[in-house]
């Protein structure tokens, strides 16, 4: 239960991929740099402009930061999401005895699931994706 969000917040950040893990570092680097620049103009008493820029440029770096760990945890969250949608499908769709359309599919998910919470406009590209892995030499219709 304790640092709960440092545990999710870790495990999001080890679950990114190369590229998103460079977006979210380059950040610290220059939040460091303004630090020292921040730093460097307090200790030496420098000009009062110099002192409120340097702060407002650090300011942007801390903005900068949380806007990337909100856009990862986005993009993690509707990852999970398609995967979780993805198992839903495959199961309906390995339920019928023939292969069926995309529509048939969307129906029985919408019956089957009526609690759940997503718009056919989340489950159509998921549906498609799920028919053409598990036949893949033929065109589904619609």
């Amino acid at each position: 239960m304790r640092h709960r969000f440092v545990r999710t917040l870790l495990r999001e950040l080890f679950g990114t991929t190369g590229w998103e893990k460079l977006v979210l570092i380059l950040p610290f680097v220059v939040l460091i740099l303004d630090l020292h620049i921040f730093h460097y103009s307090m200790v030496n008493k420098l000009q009062l402009s110099i002192i409120i820029s340097s702060g407002f440029v650090l300011t942007l770096s801390i903005v900068e930061i949380i806007a990337a760990l909100g856009e990862i945890n986005e993009h993690l969250s509707h990852a999970k999401k398609y995967s979780s949608l993805e198992s839903m499908v495959t199961k309906v769709v390995t339920q019928f005895n023939h292969e069926p359309t995309v529509r048939q599919v969307v129906e029985k998910i919408s019956s089957e699931y009526p609690g759940e919470r997503f718009s056919r406009y989340e489950l159509y590209p998921v549906v498609c994706d799920v028919l053409n892995n598990i036949f893949p030499n033929k065109k589904n219709k619609r």
